[in-house]
This record gives structure tokens, sequence and C-alpha cells, in this order.
């Protein structure tokens, strides 16, 4: 019988054991209490019949949240990949979006020079900004629309001096005039404010403002105090110049600013006409790029450079801007499938069978995407190919053309190959469902063979569209019947073309357009991780081969793998001082000596690693004093780690259970960084769940609470 949900009326009467809901949870799909709030604090409290720790283990009222994390990174939530690899996994605890800039030349926003931005008399610019230093030490440019020149291309800028006074420089083609405010912006480092320059043509008269109003909406900004004195400057025209408008650097990417831009607007004329209005504050996360919101609605890019690169986000958002740096993402959107690295010996394989021992008319029907779909080598689809004299078929996508090509031979030797007269139409990473069918006779004393696509769908197509013209040959053919086991993903028990993607669903047919297959993988009849597991249509059990640091796997839930040679991410640096904990779920792949698992933004200032002997974890706040040997986490198992950075009451905890205690050092972490050391040295392989940092020692009832959770949540006993 089927799961149901089942709904309890609950009068607040806070009668224990009322209802074993630890006992009746796996047998429904849903429970409703109704009459009270559920809430982390009602169950705490007693209001509801069930204990916290029931609560957790139920995904009742998430207590990392009940918390208040500085961060908290939930994969496949707030996740960009781009290419094979993560991007961005975005800070889930920071709603307060901005243009987050490095101060690396390469990094700023900009938007092309036009009419409405070619201003030329009186001028009103504003700028909602956050520096980390508001005496930068070298010059800092908010708004831009010149090169740091001179000449007929060069026209306005708004920027920050090295010793924190604002200035504004005009240029007329000839003369290059920079003016500056008689006082410093009154801002401690990293405080948000409003500031405004404004240049009257008429008198030359230069004025610059700020405000700490917390609102990002200009129009509410009431209380603009003058910064210094009036400073003269020139009467002459503003040079109408064609460079772009650039934000936090100059359009030839000098002069680059550390900073968090919110809101950035231009007036032509004091207090006039609005023509460029960038609300950096109400973008998404990760937004590549936008329409401003003057008439002029001009577009602003994201100029992104290096592995900390510019981006729309907070601080506490862990970047990648190196694609080669970048971890895989195994996302999981509803569907499960076998995840391949491409690598030998990673593949998919069931015993050689009855059912699997097809000799006659064959139908293979694949759904599959890779993430190259015209490959340097071919990528096996599926086989019965090991070993010489043993050989049954292939089929696969072959090099270069990405074409698909079907290999059978009568006698085990002697190969006859097929191939596609056209190429599937798809994306990179793309999936499609992919099939092929041999009709060994059509009565013609001929063999047929026929190449499908149809777009990709979780269930198998009833319509098919086929890929080229049929492949007819005169004679007759047949399958030999090769002892090999059936392989998914390569050849030669996965020795040769393994594939380099993800395989959703693979089913053979011993007759062509048949609706029942004699064999079905389908990784969704699978667990998460599962090593092995049962067709629930055909009955066959199939085994999942791995190697390697990246590991052929059942995704059945998302996650992040780093593959210990170079991939990791990295926030900006923020203020995250001791005391602080770090949770993570995680599961070693494998174990080096003195590899990262994390960092804080410095190096060795939130260090987890893996010390002395496998699969013994330890950490450090300062590289100097370390608490080591908890050897509480198996190589290739699941755990969640708690780790707490307060001087000599620090702390590495795993699975609630006995914490390793000790000094670890006073450093502060100032950031976090994931999968490699701060200075992307000493990188680990490892696959993670979820991170959580709190900038508070987390008490032992608290992390109980924490990690309760989070081993409910992903299966971890």
């Amino acid at each position: 019988m089927g799961k149901v949900a089942v709904k309890i009326v609950d009068d607040g009467s806070a009668v224990a054991g009322l209802v074993d809901y630890a006992t009746l949870y796996p047998l429904v799909d849903d429970i409703v209490v109704v009459g009270v709030d559920v809430t982390a604090a009602n169950v705490a409290g007693g209001v509801l019949p069930i204990t916290q720790a029931t609560a957790t283990a139920l995904g009742v009222g998430n207590p990392i949240l009940a918390l208040s994390p500085a961060a908290y990174y939930q994969f496949g939530v707030g996740v960009t990949v781009t290419g094979a690899g993560v991007s961005m996994w975005a800070d889930q605890a920071d709603s307060d979006n901005s243009l987050v800039l490095p101060g690396v030349a390469g990094n700023y926003a900009s938007t092309p020079d036009s009419v409405p931005l070619s201003i030329t008399g009186d001028i009103d610019i504003r700028v909602r900004v956050s520096l980390d230093d508001w005496t930068p030490g070298t010059t800092s440019q908010l708004v831009s629309k010149r090169n740091n020149a001179i000449g007929s291309s060069e026209a306005y800028s708004f920027a920050v001096s090295s010793t924190g006074l604002l200035y504004f420089t005009h240029n007329n083609a000839s003369t290059q005039s920079v003016m500056q405010s008689t006082a410093a912006v009154s801002a401690s480092n990293g405080a948000l404010v409003w500031v405004k320059v404004t240049w009257t043509q008429s008198s030359g008269d230069i004025n610059f403002y700020q405000s700490a109003s917390e609102t990002n909406d200009p129009s509410a900004v009431a209380d603009w105090v003058k910064i210094g004195a009036t400073v003269a400057g020139p009467t002459t025209n503003i040079n109408d110049g064609v460079r772009s408008v650039a934000i936090g650097a100059n359009p030839n990417n000098t002069e680059s600013t550390v900073c968090r831009v919110y809101r950035v607007i231009i007036k032509n004329g004091i207090d006039g006409t609005t023509v460029f209005d960038a609300n950096f504050a109400a973008q998404a996360k990760g937004t590549p790029s936008f329409s401003e919101s003057s008439s002029n609605a001009a577009t602003v890019t994201v100029n992104q450079s290096g592995a900390l690169p510019a981006h729309i986000g907070s601080q506490k958002d862990l970047l990648q801007g190196t694609d080669a740096n970048r971890p895989v993402a195994l996302l999981h959107t509803g569907t499960n499938y076998l995840y391949l690295p491409g690598v030998a010996g990673n593949y998919a394989s069931t015993p050689d069978s009855v059912p699997n021992s097809i000799t006659g008319d064959i139908d293979i029907r694949v759904r599959v995407a890779l993430d190259d779909w015209t490959p340097a080598a071919s990528n096996v689809l599926a086989s019965k190919y090991v070993p010489v004299g043993n050989y049954g078929f292939i089929f696969r996508v072959i090099a270069t053309t990405g074409g698909l090509q079907l290999l059978w031979t009568e006698d085990g030797t002697n190969s006859i190959t097929k191939t596609s007269t056209a190429s599937p139409t798809v994306s990179d990473g793309a999936s499609i469902w992919v099939r092929v069918t041999l009709d060994v006779d059509n009565g013609s004393t001929q063999n047929e063979v026929k190449f499908y696509t149809a777009p990709d769908s979780d269930s198998e197509p009833t319509s098919w569209t086929q890929l080229g013209s049929t492949v007819t040959t005169a004679g007759t053919t047949s399958i030999f019947d090769s002892t090999s086991p059936l392989e998914v993903g390569a050849r030669n028990a996965g020795g040769t073309e393994p594939l380099s993607g993800k395989i959703y669903r693979a089913s053979i047919y011993s007759t062509i357009g048949g609706t029942t297959p004699v064999v079905d993988f389908n990784p969704s009849d699978a667990t998460d991780s599962a090593a092995s597991f049962a067709s629930q249509t055909t009955g066959e059990t199939w085994t999942v081969n791995s190697t390697g640091a990246l590991p052929a796997q059942i995704v059945g839930s998302s996650r992040i793998l780093c593959d210990g040679v170079d991939n990791y991410l990295k926030t900006n640096a923020f203020t995250l001082n001791q005391p602080t904990t770090v949770v993570l779920v995680f599961k070693q792949v494998s174990w080096t000596n003195n590899e990262y698992l994390t960092d804080g933004g410095a190096l060795g200032t939130g260090r987890l690693s893996q010390f002395t002997t496998s699969p013994q974890l330890g950490i450090t706040s300062n590289n100097v004093n370390y608490i080591t040997g908890n050897g509480d986490l198996a190589v290739g198992a699941y755990g969640v780690a708690a780790i707490v950075f307060n001087g000599a009451s620090s702390l590495l905890q795993i699975n609630n259970g006995t914490p390793s205690t000790g000094d670890a050092g006073a450093g502060n972490m100032g950031g976090f960084t994931l999968g490699a050391a701060a200075n992307a040295g000493s990188p680990s392989n490892i696959q993670v769940y979820e991170a959580a940092i709190f900038p508070t020692a987390l008490s032992a009832a608290d992390r109980a609470s924490v990690a309760a959770y989070l081993m409910a949540k992903h299966g971890i006993s």
C-alpha cells in the first residue's frame, strides 16, 4: 500500500507521547498538526507532544536558521553552474545583495556609452556603497567615464582617494581637472553610506555629500550632509567622450575598488533628470546583466576576472571564477541519475543473463546528458563487449562528430559498424533521449539500423524522430551471444571509452518498438549513493563501479565534488571573529595527510584538515595550535562535523560523538574557503552536502540539535 497523508488535530495540551510521530512518520507522506504552529520553539517548549530530536528527524523547524548563522550554504539552493562546475554557491543567510567587487583588475560593472550618459553640463552622481577600507591607500573609482587620461574620448569620474577624500574629475578633451573634497567621508570601515557629488557649470562649484540613511530608495534620503567646503572647479563643458560608464573601476580596468555597491544614480542637472539608475540591491544573486531602471534602460553588465570575481550577491557567497578550479556540480532536480566522470573504471554493470543475451532484433533507448556532445573520444552508452572473442555489441556517441553508432559481431570477433548519417542537435551538458534499432532481417534479405532522438523527459518517449537515414545492408545478420557483462557508460570492463556526463535511464528491448524491456537500468530505483540496486522493472542487479577522485555514483540529492587537485570555493573577506562554529556535512572521498577541507579567508585561520593517519581529522586557527586525532569519520562515509574555534575552548565533533577538545589558537577566520587552503594549496578530495557558519560557539545542546537535523535530512546514521 502506498503512503498517505495524515492530519492530526492537537489541542495544545502537550501530553507527551500522545502520538508516536517517530514511528508514524515513515509510514505516511506528510503529517499536518492542526491547532498550533509547527516550529522548533513550540516543539522544544513542549507545546507539541514530540521531542526536539524527533522534530529535527522529521524536518520540523530548521535549527540552523533558528541559531542565526553568519552564512549558510544549502547545496541545490543558490547554485550557479558554469561549464561542468560550480561558479557560485550563494549564502542563504544574507539576502542583502549588492555588486561585490574584489579590487582586482577586470572586475567591475559597465554600461555602453549613450546620448543620455554623455552629460556635458551640470551633473549629479549618487552612489550607495560600502568600502572595506574608507582610506583605501590607492585611488578607488566609484563611477567613471574616463580612462585616467586626457583626450577626446574621456569625460568624468567620481572616486575615493587613497586618504578617504572624495574627488570629481572633469575632462574637457584638452584639460583634465581633479577636485577633491576638503574633508574625508565620515564612515568606519565596512560602513554603508550614500555619497554624492554635484558640479554646477555656471559657477564651477563642486559639492560633496554623504548620508547615513539605511534606505536604498534615493527619494527617501533626506539627511544629506555636506562634506567640507565647496570646491572651485572649471566652467567649461565636460567632454562628450565615448567611453563606457564603469562602476568600481575605470573603463580600462584601472583603479579597481574593494567595495560593495548597492545603487548608482546619474542625473543630468542638479536634482535633474535621472539618466541612469542601477539598483544592484534589487537583482537576484548571480545576475550577469540587467536593464537599469531609468527611461534610458541601459544594459548593465557585470565583468568578471580571477578566482574571486565581481558578482551580484553578498561577500559571503562562495565563488570560483576559474573554470579549471570549479568543483563538480552534482545537482539533483527530481530524477536520480548515474554520474560518470569519463575516467576508466567508472561505469555500471549487470552480469550476463539470458534476457540480456539478445541475438536477434534489438532496440536500445537511453536518456543521457554528455558533458561534450562532440567529444574528443567516443562515449559508450551501453555495451556487451569483453574480452576478444566474446564481443557482442556497443552503442555509443562517436568522437568529434557526435554521431550515434552501433557496433556488433556475429562471431564474437569481427565487428560490423553502422553510424548515423546525422548527429544529434543538443547543447553540451543537456540531456536528450537517443535510440538505436537493429532489424536483423527486414524481410528483403537485408538488415537495417535506424537511429532516433527525442526531447528530454522523465518518462520514456512515445514519439521519436529518426536521426538521418536508415542504414540498410545486404544480407541478414545476428548478434553474437556474448557472456560479457552488460555495461552502461563504458566497455571492456569499464576500461575503454568511458562516458563523461549523466545517464538517467538505459532500457533494452528484444523486439523493435516493444513496450516491455528485457533490461532496465533506472537510477530512480536506487537510493542516493547506492553501490548496487535491483531493477524494479526487470529484476536484474546493477553494480555501480567507481574509482578515483571523481567516482561514479548514483545522485539522489545535490552536492559538490572537489577533486583534490585544484577544486575549491572561496568567499570574499568578511568580518568573522572568534568564537566561531563551522558545521559541515561531507564525505572524505580519499585521505592525504595535511590536505585542507576548509579554511578561513587567510591561510590557516579556519583549518579543518586530514592529519597524521587516515581517517583522522584536526583543526587549527593559526597553524601553530592544533587539535588532532579525531578518527570518528571513516573515509567514504558521510558525516556532520562541528568545529568550534574558540581559543583554548575549541573542539572538533563528528556526528554528535565525543568531541576532541583543546587549544586551536586565537586566529579569526575573516572569510571561508571550502575544499582547499585559503591560498588554494593543499586541496582535498571531498563531497559536500551543505555548510553553516555561526558567529558564536554553539553550545553542546545546539550542536546536538543541528547534527540531529542534518543527519536525519541526509540519511546519516
